[in-house]
């Protein structure tokens, strides 16, 4: 006879003392032997079982014929057996062992500090006091495990680290990792590539082929699809001002300013319409703000930038 499709009943300690006491109902009893089929449950059920046999309360455990009890608990009903206070004691002393674990687990396990942004960039405080300016529709996750300060970043964000020469910072962003001990810089990531600027101090920027150290004025770029990861300069104007310019307008006086080249893949985003204002920004960090003003796409390949996307409307 079965009994497994019969009401969920909880496991807890004191059924399990039920259930070596021989007090369990038929229900109770297939519901026990199911729950021992996973290995830590019956591990928790033998540390009972071994407390019971030890108090003198009965032989030690054995898997129930359900059929047979089935037959005996309908027939009769059932002689109930004292339980003693020391059993209920032993249990309640496991249940405690095992919630301490569960706490000093949870200790031991770092939990990540999460920030977000939706359509604007905002500065974020990190728990080691460091700056983060979060780029738009970004994620950040940062943890402190081992010594290590870690940030996972998804998106682009600006960098002003703490020195704490005995808890070094990373930021790991796609198949890069950048390491650092107290400096300020920024990352850009796009759908093909990883822009690390370099405002003060150095870093270390790896990547599954190579790395190198990337030094203030300097940046490294990594193409994702050609696994090449470059040393770039940095070339900064200190200040720039557009009031309903054209894409078309502003590409000029980008290509003046910094030395590129500025490419518009659709001629129709050329009449997009721009008003901002930035002071003191390498080319990377004009390019995403304008990207993500217009709703388009941006990508840097050695001295090129190019902007890609639909006509503005």
């Amino acid at each position: 006879m079965s009994l497994h499709n019969g009401p969920n009943i909880p496991i807890n300690e004191p059924l399990l003392v039920k259930y070596l006491a021989g007090e369990a109902s038929p229900d109770e009893a297939m519901a026990i032997d199911d729950w021992l089929q996973l290995p830590e449950n019956r591990q928790t059920f033998e540390r009972l079982s071994g407390v019971w046999t030890a108090a003198g309360e009965g032989s030690p455990w054995q898997p129930p014929d359900v059929d047979r009890e089935w037959h005996v608990q309908t027939a009769r009903r059932p002689v109930k057996r004292r339980i003693p206070l020391l059993l209920y004691a032993a249990a309640a002393m496991v249940a405690v062992f095992f919630g301490a674990g569960l706490v000093y687990w949870m200790q031991r396990t770092p939990a990540a500090v999460v920030y977000t942004t939706a359509s604007t960039e905002q500065v974020k405080v990190l728990p080691d006091s460091s700056a983060m300016t979060l780029g738009p529709h970004a994620e950040a996750a940062y943890r402190a495990a081992d010594g290590k300060r870690i940030l996972s970043l998804k998106g682009s964000g600006y960098f002003e680290v703490k020195a704490d020469p005995g808890h070094p910072f990373a930021v790991e962003a796609g198949q890069l990792r950048i390491e650092v001990i107290g400096t300020r810089f920024r990352v850009a990531q796009e759908k093909d590539s990883i822009t690390v600027t370099v405002d003060e101090g150095a870093v270390r920027v790896v990547s599954p082929d190579d790395s190198l150290v990337v030094r203030t004025g300097m940046q490294a770029v990594y193409v994702a699809s050609q696994r090449r990861l470059e040393l770039l300069p940095v070339a900064v104007v200190r200040s720039l001002t557009f009031h309903n310019a054209s894409l078309l307008e502003v590409a000029t006086t980008l290509e003046a300013s910094y030395g590129i080249k500025v490419v518009l893949t659709d001629v129709r985003i050329g009449d997009c319409q721009l008003s901002t204002s930035f002071t003191d920004k390498p080319v990377a960090y004009v390019a995403e703000v304008i990207a993500a003003s217009l709703g388009l796409q941006y990508r840097l390949e050695g001295g090129t930038l190019y902007f890609d996307g639909d006509a503005c409307l």
